[in-house]
């Protein structure tokens, strides 16, 4: 029985080792998860401040008319590049804007950078359009040769159910009150998106022989010099149906246009803050080319001709 104390004591002692050894461990995880916490918010913080800066230069940029833009990339390369936040800042400066981004709060000069590209969009840059919106090409009025067409990229965004409804509108005396032609049914093509060139993707699309069947990402050809009844072509229209498509043109061959504005001005802003990399890009259309919304863009046909209302 003398023994048992010291016996008793030894486990004591084995026992306070034994939570010392978790009390350690607990707080070290404790720790390591304050630190981890403590770095996803400076790294959340420092993500936050980037696309700030981004959204800051793309929204002062996106109020300059395009000609002005235009005559930026003019030139041999064709685009022009800004590196550095001083740099960045006088090419702000010498287009009119008060836009600083120096002022900032942890994106320092020195720790962190910002490049701005600045170019014309080409066939492949796709701008999103959504079922609601509707993108038109203005040529009416403009010196056209022959031959001459508008080459349309067109790609579905996040579903491949979809297609493009294109319309097309002709006019004439351009000289003094434009007229235009009474749609017909043949002014609108529909296309749908096909995996096959014989079903369209969607069982929506019905009945399918009245739509006109392309590969996701194919390319049209609209010939800008069509006639029809003494009036040339004015306008191209083009309006997703059942999701969002990508949409992009170019003239074919280049050039066969006069005054080409059917295109648009891409702006990439790519920031760099304390190692964190974030990149925003817009879209500035050129004055030929314009969006708006489909809401009362829809022709109604009665299969019996022209109503006198």
């Amino acid at each position: 029985m003398k023994n048992c104390p010291k016996r008793y004591q030894g486990q004591a002692l084995a026992i306070s080792m034994i939570v010392l050894v978790v009390c350690a461990i607990l707080g070290i995880s404790i720790y390591s998860r304050v630190v981890k916490d403590r770095a996803l918010v400076l790294d959340e913080k420092v993500s936050a401040e980037a696309l700030e800066i981004a959204d800051s230069v793309l929204d002062s940029l996106s109020t300059i008319p395009v000609p002005i833009l235009q005559e930026q990339i003019d030139g041999e390369d064709g685009f022009v590049e800004v590196k550095g936040w001083s740099d960045v800042n006088a090419f702000l400066d010498s287009l009119g804007l008060s836009n600083s981004i120096q002022n900032l709060d942890v994106c320092q000069e020195g720790s962190s950078s910002v490049d701005l590209l600045i170019e014309e969009a080409t066939i492949d840059d796709l701008i999103e359009t959504r079922p609601n919106e509707a993108r038109a090409f203005r040529v009416g009025g403009k010196a056209i040769a022959n031959p001459c067409s508008l080459r349309v990229h067109l790609e579905s965004r996040g579903t491949i159910n979809s297609g493009v409804i294109i319309k097309k509108i002709f006019g004439d005396n351009y000289a003094g009150t434009p007229d235009y032609k009474i749609y017909e049914e043949d002014d609108i093509e529909a296309y749908c998106f096909s995996e096959d060139l014989t079903n369209c993707n969607s069982d929506g699309f019905s009945p399918g022989d009245n739509w006109i069947k392309i590969t996701d990402g194919g390319i049209l050809d609209i010939d800008l010099t069509e006639v029809k009844s003494g009036y040339v072509l004015d306008e191209v229209r083009m309006i997703p149906i059942g999701g969002v498509v990508g949409i992009a043109v170019e003239l074919s061959p280049n050039g066969c246009m006069d005054e080409d504005d059917l295109g648009a001005i891409r702006i990439v802003a790519n920031i760099t803050c304390q190692d964190i990399y974030r990149a925003k890009e817009v879209f500035v259309p050129n004055d030929g080319a314009m969006s708006f919304s489909s809401l009362f863009d829809h022709t109604i046909y009665n299969n019996i001709g022209l109503l006198d209302l």
